[in-house]
């Protein structure tokens, strides 16, 4: 299998694809030895699609970013951030990561925080995740807020939900599967989902 590049990944993560039938990253360069992840694209049960972005190696070992050198990286990627992401350049964030903190998340550093999933109807943040420099705090609907160090995750997928015509983010580790998100247009969850993959190899990529 020939490992290239994804341009939507930038020079730590690549991408790999398997039985594909539908657009892909675009591919712009070779591999080097500083990439941490590989995506693969393959056809579900039913005419579905599964997306998975495999970490290539464990991250126990690596030290985090700071806070003000992975902002200045989000705001550089403004134009990949969907709009069901709230970034620290939005006049609502503050006020938006306040809500969320109160509701699922009292025990986070503000100043950490580095991009927030609001997932309510009516955009009050109670569900959710933020995303910090050290890992996803969250709650999903009718569930316990939960906690994901990134040092955990050994993989990012979409799969088909139970529900009809919708897709679900998860979070892979050792320990079993942590939802982040869902969504009926596979192709903005895949899109968010290279954008957290992007943020989590950059944030240990400083240390690499």
């Amino acid at each position: 299998m020939n490992l290239m590049t994804a341009a939507a990944f930038g020079p730590l993560c690549a991408a790999t694809s398997e039985e594909v039938k539908r657009p892909v990253s675009p591919v712009v360069r070779e591999t080097t030895e500083k990439e941490v992840a590989e995506k693969n694209v393959s056809k579900g049960i039913g005419g579905t699609y599964e997306i998975r972005v495999r970490f290539l190696k464990r991250m126990d070992n690596l030290k985090y970013a700071d806070a003000p050198v992975v902002k200045t990286y989000v705001k550089s990627l403004q134009r990949r951030i969907h709009h069901n992401f709230i970034a620290p350049y939005d006049e609502q964030f503050d006020k938006k990561v306040g809500k969320a903190m109160k509701a699922y998340a009292k025990e986070v550093d503000s100043a950490k925080v580095i991009l927030m999933r609001d997932v309510t109807l009516l955009g009050s943040g109670k569900e959710g995740f933020l995303m910090t420099t050290r890992g996803f705090y969250g709650k999903n609907t009718l569930e316990k807020p939960y906690y994901c160090d990134y040092k955990w995750i050994r993989m990012l997928e979409i799969v088909p939900s139970t529900a009809s015509g919708l897709y679900n983010l998860y979070a892979v580790t050792d320990a079993g599967r942590q939802e982040l998100g869902y969504s009926s247009h596979l192709d903005d969850l895949e899109r968010e989902m290279l954008l957290l993959a992007d943020l989590i190899c950059y944030i240990f990529g400083m240390s690499s």
